[in-house]
């Protein structure tokens, strides 16, 4: 969005982006997200979280700013949430949460994690590989997927972190 306030027809008097200057960046960017896919890359975003309450309830999600939040969402495979939790033996362990909850985003179309969606995070120094193999897991399990269920499952997945939202709004 920096290279289009460089135009003075692109900013608005307070300096921030007109409206069809930040419709114009988040084409840009999805035109940037689809290169990159279509010559065969895995692209990965990470994210710190925001915390939003609802009620008593407080629902973490990923802190992206405007509509680039929706379009992660719609055209991410999976979305996970990284925690750390302690363990029976009273030790920290980083977990990633790829079930959607009412107390967080998720996504999961690789059924990473199985049942629970949650998948351990190892030591990295013991294992360099651990994103690339997930993203490889994810990736092998989408491919088994009809045209039709991989639409149905995207599709229930959307309806899921929209309803999300709407209860958060």
């Amino acid at each position: 969005k920096t290279h289009l306030l460089l135009t003075a027809n692109n900013r608005q008097k307070d300096g921030s982006l007109k409206l069809k200057a930040q419709g114009l960046a988040n084409q840009t960017f999805k035109q940037y997200i689809n290169t990159l896919i279509s010559l065969g890359k895995d692209v990965v975003f990470i994210a710190h979280a925001s915390e939003d309450q609802n009620g008593d309830q407080i629902i973490y999600r990923p802190d992206l700013g405007g509509k680039n939040r929706n379009e992660l969402y719609r055209i991410a495979d999976v979305m996970g949430y990284l925690t750390t939790v302690t363990t029976g033996e009273g030790k920290n362990a980083r977990v990633i949460n790829f079930k959607p909850s009412p107390t967080h985003h998720a996504k999961n179309s690789g059924a990473l994690g199985g049942e629970t969606g949650e998948v351990w995070v190892p030591d990295l120094k013991a294992h360099p590989t651990f994103l690339a193999d997930l993203i490889t897991q994810a990736k092998d399990h989408i491919n088994t997927l009809t045209p039709a269920q991989l639409a149905a499952a995207k599709a229930q997945e959307e309806l899921e972190n929209w309803k999300q939202s709407c209860e958060e709004a």
